[in-house]
């Protein structure tokens, strides 16, 4: 059976953090500190298995946590490398890959949930990262940020700028999600 989405009273905005499950301690760490990052501007950062548990499959809690977020950032790091490949296979348009990395395809996916459901997006990609599907911004209109593990990345002024930008954006759409919402509950106990 679907969760049913309650609407919670909440001191600040939480935006939904996609990512892929770090599987290498500066992968932790860059987490850690972006986590610190969204914290700092007044945004609760939210994840399935990471803040939130479910015991169904992926997308129903997915969803759910989501319609309850102001906001998506999307970290693409690598998961996957090719180290020799090829692309369309037998097609006119075949070509060999070699040193070729992927992120998980729940990027991808939990980015266009947050697309859909038109909440601001910050999308940042481990330059390594291949920019196919929503981490090519031809795609989407979206700026997607590039970042180096281990870098200083996080504190770079442009990044920090891009943080408090994007933290306004959720912090205006969580006013008028909330606005919605005491106009449901209005109209309803009338």
């Amino acid at each position: 059976m679907p969760m049913q989405t309650k609407e919670k009273v909440r001191s600040q905005p939480s935006i939904y953090l996609s990512l892929t499950t770090p599987h290498m301690p500066a992968q932790a760490e860059f987490l850690h500190r972006l986590e610190e990052a969204i914290r700092s501007n007044g945004i609760t950062p939210r994840s399935l298995g990471r803040s939130d548990w479910s015991f169904e499959a992926p997308l129903i809690p997915i969803r759910y946590h989501m319609s309850e977020c102001s906001g998506a950032i999307v970290v693409a790091m690598t998961r996957t490398e090719v180290t020799s490949g090829i692309i369309y296979p037998g097609g006119d348009h075949e070509r060999s890959l070699s040193d070729y990395f992927l992120s998980t395809v729940w990027v991808q996916i939990e980015a266009a949930m947050a697309f859909q459901l038109e909440l601001p997006i910050l999308i940042l990609r481990e330059d390594k990262v291949s920019a196919e599907g929503i981490l090519d911004p031809k795609n989407t209109g979206l700026e997607v940020r590039t970042f180096s593990l281990g870098d200083d990345s996080l504190i770079d002024p442009d990044f920090v700028e891009d943080l408090a930008d994007f933290g306004s954006r959720v912090k205006a759409f969580e006013k008028r999600r909330l606005q919605k919402i005491q106009k449901i509950k209005s109209v309803s106990v009338d």
